[in-house]
């Protein structure tokens, strides 16, 4: 474990799990824009960078479910009371909101609602799976475990259907309230649990959550699921995209989101190598500009009709 921001007097902090391989794929692409968003608001940073479990424990499980060891793992931290977990595969636009702000009943975990019966989230579906099979793979099928109703992804890891889903890579927990809770969660299965991704947490972790009535809903914007954006939105990066363009529409979407996260392992994913955001002075100076300006509160006023001239003045 290591702690990469402390702040005195703050007891929130953002917290990842991210081993071997990926730790330095972390380090690399996340770590700057997290690191900003916590100087920012006076965030504490800590990355749990090996397993928190042993491979030959009975209860091993994919390293997806260990997210529900580190509560239990920081108790003995006085200092640390909030936790935002975070996937390590999510960019932070910095000049977002404080997530914790919204954190106002401590008993409850915050989540972000996956809406997975809407037509809306079937259309991204469809969209996601015309474009992997027209331009990734022939053999993508466009009827996958993507279009499973909440209802089927609770019977295929035989769990009672609670009506909705989430996605876990991002959420918040009291360590207090929650952290023999979850590590109670966690030992409830072995390392063979069924699951529908392929031995995961999601769906468990989902059953709990909504079982034991106590969670809210966060603003959408703190999880942008960059597969459905990028569907949604920007389809023609499917087409044999060059870097600068795939480099404008994540930032495009940086401005319109909070948290971007490119989960999955198809080649939409893989754009958050594109480059590493907000590592450059000049990139994050002209995010703060246009986070200033919203900020600005004065009359308006005529001008007249307001003419374009190819010869204009340098632009700010």
């Amino acid at each position: 474990m290591k702690i990469y921001l402390r702040f005195e007097n703050s007891p929130n902090y953002l917290v990842t799990i991210a081993t071997s391989d990926y730790y330095n794929f972390w380090k690399k692409y996340c770590l700057p824009s997290w690191k900003l968003y916590c100087k920012k608001n006076n965030l504490g940073l800590i990355c749990f960078n090996k397993e928190l479990i042993d491979y030959n424990n009975v209860y091993y499980k994919k390293p997806t479910w260990q997210r529900l060891l580190i509560a239990y793992q920081l108790k003995k931290y006085k200092f640390i009371k909030n936790l935002c977990f975070l996937d390590a595969d999510i960019i932070i636009n910095p000049f977002s909101p404080n997530i914790f702000n919204f954190y106002k009943n401590k008993k409850n975990f915050g989540i972000i609602s996956a809406d997975n019966d809407s037509k809306d989230k079937l259309i991204i579906n469809k969209r996601i799976s015309y474009f992997r099979r027209k331009f990734y793979s022939k053999n993508y099928p466009l009827n996958s475990i993507i279009f499973f109703s909440t209802k089927q992804f609770y019977h295929y890891a035989k769990l009672k259907d609670q009506k909705n889903l989430f996605c876990s890579g991002v959420f918040l927990c009291n360590i207090k309230n929650h952290y023999k809770m979850m590590k109670n969660w966690f030992y409830l299965y072995k390392k063979n649990v069924k699951s529908p991704t392929s031995g995961g947490v999601q769906t468990h972790f989902n059953f709990h959550v909504f079982s034991s009535k106590k969670f809210f809903f966060l603003n959408k914007k703190f999880q942008c699921i960059w597969t459905e954006e990028m569907a949604a939105y920007y389809p023609f990066l499917y087409n044999k995209p060059n870097k600068k363009i795939i480099i404008n529409c994540i930032t495009a979407s940086l401005l319109n989101n909070f948290f971007i996260h490119f989960s999955g392992s198809w080649p939409e994913s893989e754009m958050i190598k594109s480059k590493v955001f907000f590592k450059s002075k000049s990139e994050i100076k002209s995010f703060k500009k246009l986070y200033d300006y919203y900020k600005w509160n004065k009359k308006p006023k005529s001008y007249g009709l307001i003419k374009y001239k190819k010869k204009h003045s340098k632009p700010i």
